[in-house]
């Protein structure tokens, strides 16, 4: 008999319900988890507003009474849950991967904001497996999950005051038929685990990447979009303006250079080298540079300057990197989205900034 009953989103309620062909034994950090040892169904339920919340319990169980159902594991999240991700393994045991996902706020050690009562869950996890589990088994299961999620989180670049866990409001709920004579381990290093964690980091970074898009993953890796970067072009443009030429025609010119730009692999490199790099520095894993120097923008470093040189001559050769150095100039006056970036991101959004500028006068200029 299959595990995975039906899967079905409730278009009326807003809910995905996943109903398993028996009782599986549960382990979760889901804010609602009925009686708490054993159900067969498990509720992502999307939540419009915030006051609803008040009292999530209660809300919870108004949700099952609703839907007719006595007992469940309860999602709540203000995600879309009729997008959600779900992957199946057929060996070493049935195992299903059930997610619903919103990236926003990110989690991190460096959270510039507390949150002293999350009730909502951004990224929900749902792993139910026919794999005879032990308690031990079930909490390795867990973890597992959970590292995969912390892994795609990462390689999804979201950006937090330091390297990401995830989003503020997670939560992951593990079914299996529970038996302390099972499975004692289900890491990475085993054939179950690895391919669960596979299923969960795969899904992760594939439904992220369409979440965020060109604007979300820039906008992670520099904290700013197409639309900010070209705006800020413009206000370095005014300070050389081309006669003769409408505002909003140079605006459309600054925004084809950077889509282009953006469209090449090479450019993307190098953002990210930034943004990693950044990460390294702030956490003080970077020999040699302490957290407080690289604040500070120490002079001492150079490489920050290095990466801003090796993109602007790529994007647009010497007179890119001559730009570049106007807009460095420009910061601390008339700039201060970039002078307040990170060290290395500063300058690569420098880079940029000059570049898409080099490539505005060349084309104008030379036709």
């Amino acid at each position: 008999m299959a595990l995975l009953r039906s899967l079905e989103f409730v278009k009326e309620e807003q809910v995905l319900i996943a109903e398993f062909s028996r009782e599986l034994a549960v382990l979760s950090s889901a804010i609602y988890i009925g009686r708490g040892t054993s159900t067969k169904h498990v509720i992502f339920k999307q939540v419009h507003k915030e006051g609803s919340l008040d009292h999530p319990v209660r809300y919870a169980s108004s949700i099952l009474e609703k839907l007719g159902i006595d007992n469940a594991v309860v999602f709540l999240t203000g995600a879309r849950v009729d997008e959600y991700v779900h992957r199946t393994l057929d060996s070493p045991y049935e195992s299903h991967v059930v997610m619903t996902v919103g990236l926003d706020p990110p989690a991190c050690i460096e959270l510039n904001k507390l949150y002293p009562s999350v009730k909502v869950s951004t990224i929900n996890i749902l792993v139910a497996t026919d794999a005879p589990l032990s308690s031990v088994g079930m909490a390795d299961l867990f973890r597992v999950v959970t590292e995969a999620k912390v892994l795609a989180s990462n390689d999804l670049m979201l950006r937090c005051g330091s390297r990401p866990t995830g989003t503020v409001t997670d939560a992951v709920a593990v079914l299996s038929p529970h038996n302390e004579k099972g499975l004692l381990t289900a890491g990475l290093a085993t054939n179950l685990g690895n391919a669960i964690a596979r299923m969960v980091y795969e899904g992760l970074v594939e439904l992220g990447k369409e979440r965020l898009g060109i604007d979300g993953f820039l906008r992670n890796l520099v904290g700013l979009k197409p639309k900010e970067l070209v705006s800020l072009a413009l206000r370095v443009y005014r300070k050389a303006p081309i006669p003769g030429i409408a505002e909003e025609n140079v605006r459309r010119i600054l925004h084809r250079h950077l889509d282009r730009l953006l469209r090449d692999p090479n450019i993307w490199a190098l953002l990210i080298a930034a943004r990693e790099l950044d990460l390294h520095a702030a956490s003080g894993s970077i020999p040699r540079l302490s957290p407080e120097e690289f604040k500070q923008d120490s002079v001492s470093v150079l490489a920050d300057e290095l990466i801003g040189i090796a993109l602007a001559l790529y994007a647009a050769g010497a007179r890119g990197l001559f730009s570049m150095y106007w807009v460095e100039r420009l910061k601390s006056s008339a700039l201060p989205e970039v002078q307040s970036l990170p060290m290395f991101e500063d300058d690569v959004v420098s880079a940029l900034i000059g570049s898409v500028i080099t490539l505005l006068y060349d084309e104008v200029f030379r036709g």
